[in-house]
């Protein structure tokens, strides 16, 4: 299953300790990954990718318990001079990280849950699920006017993670999927 997501916003380089940017990225990525795998998490399959932090609750389709990982393939842009040489790690660092559920309640920094009060849909319940990335990080030439944000558009792929087992019913919901 292969979902594309958008993001356009700030994305910096140097983030020390929790950012609100992450929680930035979180709001951005719930309706696109909710639109996506919604109607996919239907009946009693939704409670296995559910995970809950205090009052908070966090779905993601790429979740340990469905023995599911993801592949992400990401375009980054970014106006020219915006780019110094060797932060396309450190960005790509934060985005995975706003891709991520919250791993404990410190990193629920700037936090809010989704406007209808339900669910936050994250792509991963942990960044341990991403087996491969491919980055390509370019110019943005024709930015919006004054805009210094980037622009990032990622192909994430759902695919059986390596702890799969196919003699187990979770391991096979991947397959109706």
């Amino acid at each position: 299953m292969k979902l594309t997501l958008t993001y356009q916003g700030p994305l910096p380089a140097k983030q020390r300790g929790v950012s609100p940017i992450k929680a930035d990225l979180r709001r951005a990525f719930h309706p696109q990954i909710s639109a996506q795998v919604e109607r996919l998490l239907g009946g009693n399959s939704r409670q296995h990718v559910t995970t809950s932090m205090g009052e908070y609750e966090f779905i993601s389709p790429a979740h340990s318990n469905f023995h599911t990982a993801v592949e992400l393939d990401i375009l980054m842009l970014a106006p020219r001079g915006r780019r110094p040489v060797g932060d396309t790690d450190n960005r790509l660092k934060t985005l995975i990280d706003g891709l991520t559920r919250p791993a404990n309640s410190n990193q629920l920094q700037g936090f809010r849950a989704p406007d209808d009060g339900g669910a936050t849909y994250c792509l991963m319940d942990d960044d341990s699920l991403v087996q491969r990335i491919g980055v390509d990080s370019r110019t943005w030439h024709v930015p919006p006017i004054g805009s210094s944000d980037a622009l990032v558009v990622v192909t994430a792929t759902i695919v059986l993670s390596e702890t799969v087992n196919m003699d187990s019913p979770v391991g096979n919901i991947f397959l109706v999927l």
